[in-house]
C-alpha cells in the first residue's frame, strides 16, 4: 500500500513539474509575440497614404528603419537591418531612424549604427526623432519597425521584420518580403494585412498611457 502511495506521489509531483514547465514555455511564448500596446494618441495611417517627408527624398523609394537603444527587440534585428541595407543600398534609400530621450544616447547609438555600417555609413542618414514627428507621419508606435515609401512617397509597406521579439530563427522576415516585393513591382495591397506591431513602444509616446 505504501509502495502504492509513493508512486502516485511520485506521478503527482511529476505531473505538476511538467504542467509548470509548458506553462512557462507557453508564457514565454505569448511575451516574445504578443502585441505592442496602442498608445492613446495614435492615428492609423493606411497602406498606399501620400506621405510628406519633405524635399530631400524626391523621387526616391526609400526604406525607413525605426530603432531605439533602449529596446532589445531592437537589437535583435539590428544585424538583419545592416544585411538588408548591404544587400539593397543600389536600389532604395536607407534611413535610420533613432528615438532617444538624450543627446547622449543619440551620438552614442549612431556612432554605434555608423561602426556597422563601416564604408556605407555616409550613405546611409542617421535621423533623430526624439518628438516621434516622423513615426507619426508614417503610422509608427512601436520598434524595431519598418516603413517602405515608393518614389512618389505612398506608403508601400509598413510593419515588423519578425512576429516576435526575440525568437527570430526559422522565421520569414517580412521587411525583406516587402521589399523584394517593392522591387518586383508588386501591389502594395499585397502588404496591406493587419499586421500587428510587436516590439517596444518609441520613448517619445510611452508615458503616454494605453487604449
Amino acid at each position: 500500500m505504501n509502495s502504492l502511495v509513493k508512486k502516485i506521489s511520485f506521478l503527482v509531483v511529476l505531473l505538476g513539474i511538467l504542467f509548470t514547465m509548458n506553462y512557462i514555455l507557453f508564457m514565454e511564448h505569448w511575451k516574445d509575440s504578443a502585441p505592442t500596446p496602442v498608445p492613446k494618441s495614435y492615428i492609423p495611417v493606411a497602406i498606399g497614404s501620400q506621405i510628406d517627408i519633405g524635399d530631400e527624398f524626391q523621387a526616391t523609394p526609400v526604406f525607413f528603419h525605426f530603432t531605439s537603444p533602449y529596446c532589445k527587440c531592437s537589437s535583435t534585428v539590428k544585424m538583419k537591418a545592416i544585411n538588408l541595407i548591404k544587400n539593397h543600398i543600389d536600389r532604395i534609400q536607407f534611413v535610420i531612424v533613432l528615438e532617444t530621450e538624450k543627446e547622449e544616447d543619440f551620438q552614442k547609438e549612431k556612432k554605434e549604427w555608423q561602426n556597422l555600417l563601416g564604408n556605407l555609413k555616409d550613405l546611409i542618414p542617421i535621423r533623430d526623432d526624439r518628438e516621434g514627428e516622423l513615426a507619426k507621419k508614417l503610422g509608427i508606435f512601436s520598434t524595431p519597425q519598418v516603413a517602405i515609401l515608393d518614389p512618389n512617397h505612398k506608403l508601400f509597406y509598413k510593419g515588423n521584420y519578425f512576429n516576435a521579439r526575440y525568437d527570430i530563427k526559422n522565421k520569414k522576415n517580412m521587411a525583406e518580403e516587402a521589399l523584394i516585393g517593392f522591387f518586383s513591382n508588386k501591389d502594395y495591397t499585397e502588404f496591406a494585412k493587419n499586421r500587428k506591431a510587436i516590439g517596444c513602444v518609441l520613448p517619445s509616446l510611452e508615458k503616454e498611457g494605453k487604449k
